[in-house]
């Protein structure tokens, strides 16, 4: 209830994460009811029929950032990376 927006992630979200509760798609749900920011970052994202569900927004590593291959090559630097510009992007919003 404190938090101004929470970050959360794992390696892939996908319908899985919102429609059959997941842990970070339960996290996004909580904050969608206490009206607090979600943002989900992943490897990657597939979200087409869902839309961000009940994240406020999603990124992915991949493709965006960097191919399969780099990004797991360099997980901590794409992660980080991608974390750095959703940041960027939520400040500018």
């Amino acid at each position: 209830e404190w938090a101004d927006v929470v970050l959360t992630g794992e390696g892939a979200l996908d319908e899985t994460t919102v429609r059959m509760g997941k842990g970070v798609g339960q996290v996004a749900r909580l904050c969608s009811r206490l009206k607090t920011p979600c943002l989900g970052l992943a490897s990657s994202v597939n979200l087409a029929k869902a839309g961000a569900g009940p994240f406020t927004a999603v990124a992915g590593i991949v493709p965006e950032l960097a191919t399969l291959d780099e990004a797991r090559a360099k997980a901590a630097y794409w992660l980080r990376e991608l974390a750095r510009r959703t940041a960027a992007a939520w400040e500018e919003d």
